[in-house]
């Protein structure tokens, strides 16, 4: 998606609150790098939210795998 991600994360401990900053810098770092540029990627916080019910845990893979067809990017989703 150009303008947003999605991640659907399984984490052992409960400090994703504290990883996701981590990930965020790493990243934006590695992708200024690569693209001689600077300066922020990323608008705004995370959220994240507890999953515990599996069948939810299923719709929401389904949102994020179909995300880039409904918003036209993919004609099929074996195009990604």
């Amino acid at each position: 998606m150009p303008n947003h991600h999605h991640l659907v994360l399984r984490t052992l401990r409960p400090n994703l609150s504290r990883a996701m900053p981590w990930l965020g810098v790493a990243y934006t770092n590695w992708f200024n790098a690569r693209h001689d540029r600077s300066g922020h990627l990323f608008q705004g916080r995370f959220r994240g939210f507890v999953i515990e019910d599996e069948s939810y845990l299923r719709q929401l893979l389904l949102y994020v795998h179909r995300n880039p067809l409904r918003a036209g990017l993919v004609e099929r989703l074996c195009e990604l």
